[in-house]
């Protein structure tokens, strides 16, 4: 019996094409963020929720939240955001 190298050749050739779905890995898409203003920032997952961040509903919108400090931003189910600081240029004094 002769061993060929056809179907190993032909695996790679879709995977490297992209055509193979079953190999290809789950990444979560980007949520978008549709109805959150600019000056809104999505918390990454390691940093700590405290009082002053929102919890995004559904069907509020933006909600603050009053609960507890301390936890991680995913362990929510619910996105949770934070004002960004803005830094306003200062004046320059004359001389």
């Amino acid at each position: 019996m002769k061993l060929t190298s056809e179907p190993i050749k032909k695996v790679c050739d879709e995977v490297a094409s992209g055509m193979n779905d079953k190999l290809k890995l789950n990444k979560p898409e980007a949520i978008p963020q549709a109805g959150v203003p600019k000056r809104f920032r999505r918390l990454k997952w390691n940093e700590v929720v405290n009082r002053g961040d929102f919890v995004e509903d559904e069907h509020r919108g933006l909600e603050p939240w009053e609960g507890l400090g301390g936890f991680q931003a995913d362990s929510f189910v619910k996105p949770i955001y934070r004002e960004t600081k803005t830094v306003r240029p200062q004046p320059k004094k004359p001389k």
